[in-house]
């Protein structure tokens, strides 16, 4: 989906580095 220019663009850049870093914090508790 990170390979999608489209939905990305539309949202900024700020909400997407905390969205991805809410993503990976939830894959580490996960482990």
């Amino acid at each position: 989906s990170e390979a999608c220019p489209g939905p990305s663009n539309r949202i900024p850049r700020g909400a997407m580095l905390l969205q991805r870093r809410f993503g990976i914090s939830q894959e580490a508790s996960l482990q």
